[in-house]
C-alpha cells in the first residue's frame, strides 16, 4: 500500500529523550504483547543498551525504534514499533530509513533483525529497504513464534 502524498507531512525523526519513557513502554506493549509477556518492561529495557528514534507527526510521539551498535559487525535493530493509527502513512519507513543512514555512518556493514514470521506487514516493509531473509528461527519469541532474521548489507 502506498502512502499518501501527505504521509510525510509533519512527521520528524529525533533522538529518544527521558520524557519519551511512558510513551514507548505504552507503544511496546500494544505492538508486542503477542511476543512477550512483559513488553513495555522489555522493550524498556532495551533502551539501555540500544540508540533510540522516536518518530512524531506535528510534536507528538507516533512510532519508535531501538538499535544496538556494539562491536564492529553488524548494528542490530532489536525494536521498532508504530502507533496503529498510523501505519501505512510512511512512519516505519521513516524510522527504518533514519537506522539505516545511523549504521552506514557508523561503520557498520550491515543492519539485521528479528520479526515474528507471521508479521507479514512488518515483513513487507523490511524487503522493501533492502532487507533479505537469511534464515528463520522455530520457537524464538517467549510464546513460541518463530522469528525471520533479516539483514541488508550496507556497503
Amino acid at each position: 500500500m502506498r502512502a499518501p502524498p501527505t504521509a510525510h507531512r509533519g512527521l520528524r525523526i529525533r533522538p529518544y529523550r527521558s520524557t519519551d519513557q511512558a510513551f514507548v513502554e505504552q507503544l511496546a506493549g500494544e505492538a508486542f504483547a503477542e511476543f512477550s509477556q512483559r513488553p513495555g518492561a522489555h522493550t524498556l529495557s532495551m533502551l539501555r543498551t540500544g540508540s533510540t528514534l522516536i518518530a512524531e507527526r506535528d510534536g507528538r510521539p507516533v512510532g519508535f525504534s531501538v538499535t544496538d551498535f556494539r562491536g564492529e559487525g553488524p548494528a542490530h535493530l532489536v525494536a521498532i514499533a508504530v502507533d496503529y493509527q498510523e501505519r501505512g502513512l510512511g512512519v516505519g519507513s521513516a524510522l527504518l530509513a533514519a537506522e539505516q543512514a545511523r549504521a552506514r555512518r557508523r561503520g557498520s556493514p550491515a543492519l539485521e533483525l528479528c520479526t515474528a514470521d507471521g508479521n507479514l506487514e512488518a515483513i513487507d516493509l523490511f524487503r522493501r529497504r533492502g532487507f533479505k531473509i537469511l534464515r528463520r528461527v522455530p520457537h524464538y519469541y517467549a510464546r513460541g513464534q518463530t522469528a525471520c532474521v533479516l539483514r541488508h548489507d550496507l556497503g
